[in-house]
């Protein structure tokens, strides 16, 4: 399932790492043998390794059914480059101090990047755990960085009652909403919506905050917190 495209996210790290491929579809390290199947029976990916000439260990496995996309199997990909990185003694090549902030690249439109540095503005604190954060996954994992850090920063925040503050922080998030790309969009949609879902006030500041300005920015957060109820996925993906 999607076999194909697990193999071209994980293309990256196999050049990186050498790692060939074999005519068997295995593949081949400096000291190991690398396999990777999909259990039909358990419905998930499955990575194996084994020493030269020595059977194969599964070392680890990725839950993946039918319900997944195409582009899901990105998250395997990362799993399993992790997995190897430990199996053999893969070290990061930068560390945390080499890790640049994200900046906004100064096109027609906002990106991702540009979002994330305009959060870490509001929320300074989590500078240096976003350049952990990249040392550690050797790169950026937006919906991972975002759960852990700065959804629940945005959550205090709004939870804190300094209006000036929030007004400010909608304020941005507003025109970058506007002047985003569409990922950047639904990020900005998804960290409003996932930091106020839980409490109803909150939730009917956001709303009002944004009504008058962008009614189509106040409806999808209104609709992305409906969301996040009623999907447990979207939920757990989301909520720390």
């Amino acid at each position: 399932m999607y076999y194909e495209s697990l193999i071209k996210f994980l293309d990256a790290f196999f050049k990186e790492q050498e790692i060939v491929a074999n005519e068997d579809g295995t593949f081949s390290a400096k000291e190991k043998n690398i396999k990777i199947e999909y259990n039909e029976g358990s419905k998930c990916y499955e990575l194996f390794t084994a020493d030269k000439d020595s059977e194969f260990v599964k070392i680890s496995s990725y839950l993946f059914d039918e319900s997944q996309k195409e582009s899901d199997v990105e998250s395997v990909a990362i799993d399993f480059a992790d997995s190897l990185r430990k199996n053999l003694g893969i070290k990061n090549k930068r560390s945390a101090e080499a890790i640049e902030l994200p900046t906004d690249e100064g096109g027609e439109t906002v990106s991702l990047s540009g979002l994330t540095q305009k959060l870490l503005a509001f929320f300074p604190a989590y500078k240096d755990t976003y350049k952990v954060h990249c040392s550690e996954n050797n790169r950026f994992l937006p919906v991972d960085f975002y759960k852990e850090n700065l959804i629940p920063a945005a959550k205090n925040l709004l939870s804190s009652g300094n209006k000036k503050q929030i007004k400010k922080f909608y304020d941005a998030m507003r025109e970058i909403y506007v002047n985003g790309d569409a990922e950047t969009g639904s990020f900005t949609v998804a960290v409003i919506a996932a930091a106020v879902y839980q409490n109803e006030e909150l939730k009917k500041e956001a709303l009002a905050q944004n009504e008058t300005e962008c009614r189509t920015f106040s409806q999808n957060i209104d609709t992305f917190c409906s969301a996040i109820k009623a999907n447990k996925k979207l939920r757990d993906s989301l909520i720390k």
